[in-house]
């Protein structure tokens, strides 16, 4: 069980890297990734406008749990 649970956070851990860093993996392995005929981009806006888009969901994701402090330390636990 622990094996496959490796195997697959490792997997998805892999899919997360190579969509937030596309053309990265390719370089690694001396493979050709023309990231503007892929992108339509240069591979800065692409990265500013992804890890922008990150950081806005973590900052709202953050801002929402800190705002519900207060129902969760004050709603009994279901039995």
């Amino acid at each position: 069980m622990a094996l496959a649970a490796g195997v697959t956070t490792s997997w998805a851990a892999l899919g997360i890297w190579v969509a937030v860093f596309p053309g990265t993996l390719e370089r690694v392995f001396g493979l050709e990734y023309l990231f503007l005929d892929h992108w339509g981009v240069l591979r800065l806006r692409f990265e500013v406008f992804t890890l922008g888009t990150l950081a806005a969901l973590t900052i709202i994701a953050v801002a929402g749990y800190l705002q519900g402090r207060s129902v969760r330390t004050a709603s009994p636990a279901p039995h």
